[in-house]
């Protein structure tokens, strides 16, 4: 009789140790996933359209090497009065073509070009790092989701054993075979179950909300998870700092505003340029031509200060932009190291619960061979059946904490 209290045990240690089922539908690895969130990024769309942005700048400022043609026409009403003759007025039209080739500009051009280059360079090493936040993201709510549904499973198995305890442990109860601090007792702990479950339904769809907002797509989902503990176990933690797509960026950043002082520097120097320009004009029905070649200089010789403001301004934001350079360089330091630890110390951890779960399912085992030889109660029992239950949960927890921070590394170094 005692035996037929726990039939479905070997039932729930199945459960609990199954991490394999997923939500209905076609299931979606990490990378599938990731391409779905591409498309569903603002914030990679915006980056990408900056990226095109800032080339189109730069063609821009290109077109600027060349020669220029430009047309002019007006026509001016005009009076005059010659002696005691009368007024007489008319319209007096002019046009003017000129052809502007630019021979020297002080560098000033060059220092522009240098700079949209680099802020090119810097919007395409910005568009990898959005693809990255979003991956790193993607991974984090990708194990936040299959670690909230194993938790769910593991509580569900819970609950459904103690139901049928407490059914069976009642009717022992009324041909005197069980007492009611028995069936008090797991109804007490069918109670902290059902606690614990709502608090972990609340996290798998706290889970599908973070995971539908990164990828567009609706729950329910169904994930592949590919990483094995094997994969982790024989990886090799680094101290050197992988290449970051934000440093890159910021690298390129300081470049344009050391950039962005030579072209200020350069517009306090003089420009040349070679000039050809045909004019016409009509006044008093006489009609003048003009067509003339040479050079043209321009040289600001005084602008009470502006040009000296504007190169020290841009060389306050060139040392802003080192800092902001170093700044990052350390903090992308810090995260690389921070994920590394936490899979290297992540891996202690499963290895230790691994164990400790290993030997609280003998205990249990041995538990209910002594329960049915009337060796221990049903109290003793309960207690072995909660500890592993508890140890499974921490288990699977860590195993997806030490995947999501090993892919995280991986991610950073990619």
């Amino acid at each position: 009789m005692k035996a037929k209290i726990f039939r479905s045990l070997p039932l729930v240690l199945c459960l609990l140790c199954s991490s394999g089922a997923h939500a209905a539908g076609t299931a979606l690895s990490f990378e599938e996933l990731f391409q779905k969130a591409l498309g569903a990024s603002e914030k990679v769309g915006i980056a990408s359209l900056q990226k095109d942005r800032q080339a189109l700048q730069t063609q821009q400022l290109e077109s600027q090497e060349s020669t220029r043609l430009t047309f002019k026409a007006g026509a001016d009403l005009a009076a005059r009065r010659r002696d005691s003759q009368a007024t007489t007025q008319g319209f007096e039209p002019d046009a003017s073509l000129e052809l502007r080739h630019p021979l020297y500009d002080g560098g000033q051009l060059s220092a522009k070009k240098a700079k949209a280059e680099a802020l090119t360079k810097a919007a395409d090493h910005e568009l990898s790092q959005e693809q990255l936040s979003l991956k790193l993201s993607l991974n984090k709510a990708f194990y936040e989701l299959l670690a909230a549904e194993t938790d769910v499973r593991n509580l569900t198995a819970s609950r459904k054993l103690y139901e049928k305890r407490i059914a069976t442990l009642k009717e022992r109860q009324k041909i005197g075979r069980s007492k009611s601090s028995e069936v008090l007792a797991a109804q007490t702990q069918l109670q902290v179950l059902i606690a614990q479950s709502a608090v972990a339904e609340a996290a798998l769809h706290q889970a599908e909300l973070k995971l539908s907002h990164l990828s567009g797509l609706e729950a329910p989902f169904s994930l592949i998870d590919s990483l094995h503990l094997d994969t982790i176990r024989q990886a090799s933690p680094t101290n050197e700092t992988p290449p970051s797509p934000s440093l890159a960026a910021a690298k390129a950043r300081t470049e344009a505003a050391e950039q962005e002082m030579t072209s200020q520097k350069a517009n306090t120097k003089p420009k040349l340029d070679a000039i050809a320009a045909y004019n016409w004009s009509r006044s008093d029905d006489i009609q003048q031509q003009k067509l003339s070649a040479g050079l043209g200089l321009t040289w600001t010789l005084y602008d009470a200060g502006e040009s000296t403001a504007m190169v020290s301004g841009a060389n306050l934001e060139m040392q802003k932009a080192a800092l902001q350079e170093k700044e990052l360089l350390r903090q992308v330091g810090l995260e690389f190291q921070l994920a590394q630890k936490s899979w290297t110390e992540g891996l202690l951890q499963v290895t230790s619960l691994e164990q400790a779960y290993e030997i609280a399912t003998q205990t249990v085992r041995v538990q209910q061979q002594d329960y049915d030889n009337g060796l221990v109660t049903n109290l003793e029992l309960m207690q072995a059946m909660d500890t592993q239950l508890q140890v499974k949960r921490n288990l699977d927890q860590a195993v997806y904490r030490c995947k999501q921070a090993y892919l995280e590394t991986q991610l950073r170094k990619s």
